[in-house]
């Protein structure tokens, strides 16, 4: 399946520790293997090869989740990436893992947000390689600040 609209909006925190999300929102979302864009998913979220015409897989969740990642690390990007923000992406990445050891969410933010979608590691790779090893403390409004909401939020906001 691919979500096809993974956003800060659409992600909700279920537990710090160990850390749990569930993504939300399925209104885009297609159990195709490959489909051709049909104009769904956020902007600003978009992988390079979601344009009318082109076909994509579920790698573009895998770009979309590298790009909320670098978000959480406190990148800002406008509009869609195209290949001069993907550039100062790239070299964002290289600034902030200078003189700090690599934080997994910048070594698996790098190894996601790939021009080319046969290059960008899956979820399952990144968890494997990368994540497993670590636990996160983040705090609620830190996620808050990123539009993530924490279950409890949507237990009272709907009612789940």
């Amino acid at each position: 399946m691919s979500h096809r609209d993974i956003k800060p909006a659409n992600l909700a925190v279920i537990t710090f520790d160990p850390p749990q999300a569930r993504i939300l929102d399925f209104g885009c979302a297609t159990f195709s293997a490959r489909t051709m864009y049909d104009s769904p998913g956020t902007i600003l979220y978009l992988a390079p090869e979601q344009e009318k015409g082109k076909y994509h897989d579920r790698s573009v969740d895998y770009w979309a989740v590298a790009l909320v990642g670098l978000e959480v690390l406190g990148f800002k990007h406008r509009g869609r990436v195209d290949a001069d923000q993907f550039t100062k992406i790239q070299s964002w990445l290289d600034d902030y893992e200078q003189g700090r050891s690599s934080h997994p969410i910048a070594i698996c933010s790098r190894a996601m947000l790939r021009w080319d979608p046969q290059d960008r590691i899956t979820a399952q790779e990144a968890l494997s390689r990368h994540l497993s090893a670590h636990r996160y403390h983040l705090q609620s409004k830190e996620l808050k600040r990123f539009g993530i909401p924490i279950e409890r939020d949507i237990k009272r906001d709907f009612g789940t």
